[in-house]
């Protein structure tokens, strides 16, 4: 009895395991080369200095013509605001004038959110409140933190599917797609 009850509990983890992969192969189909939706109403706050940005200077921050790595988090969540502190290495890696970072961020309490920011992650970048959850919900991004994150060109077309945080070969697909951009 052990043994089936062994065999079905292997089955189920290969089954799990074989229908993620499915569905992250799907949805890297289904992303590349598609166009980003990018919100309308949101507002651009720089957590160091604790400002917003004017609405026209939002939308051009959000809005510009260059690449852009877009990631969706969710502000209500403190493991997902807390590995904003990863990105940190990221962003310094790229250069700031070839490359934009959009940290879409959607929360029910943007006070509790920043109260996280300055207690102990301290993101010193600025963020986009994405009031509606326009992003997500416009692009269907999946709440999958290896799916929530893609590389777009100036035009808002996807050039690369995956957080660079979570692994170093999509680090590399960025870096690669980023310098053949660049050229």
């Amino acid at each position: 009895m052990k043994k089936i009850a062994i065999l079905f509990i292997l089955f189920g983890v290969f089954a799990c395991s074989d229908s993620r992969t499915k569905h992250i192969k799907t949805f890297l189909k289904e992303k590349k080369g598609e166009l980003i939706y990018l919100p309308d109403s949101f507002t651009v706050q720089s957590l160091d200095v604790d400002s917003t940005y004017s609405l026209s200077n939002s939308k051009k921050f959000v809005h510009c013509l260059m690449l852009r790595v877009v990631t969706s988090i969710n502000g209500d969540c403190h493991v997902c605001v807390s590995q904003l502190k990863e990105w940190e290495s990221v962003v310094n890696k790229w250069p700031k004038e070839k490359i934009r970072f959009l940290f879409f961020i959607h929360a029910e309490n943007y006070a509790r959110f920043e109260l996280m920011n300055k207690g102990e992650i301290s993101f010193k970048y600025p963020v986009v409140y994405d009031y509606k959850n326009d992003f997500v919900l416009k692009n269907k991004i999946p709440d999958d933190y290896l799916l929530n994150t893609m590389l777009i060109d100036s035009t808002g077309k996807v050039i690369v599917v995956g957080n660079p945080l979570k692994s170093k070969e999509i680090l590399t697909l960025y870096e690669n797609a980023i310098f053949r951009q660049n050229q």
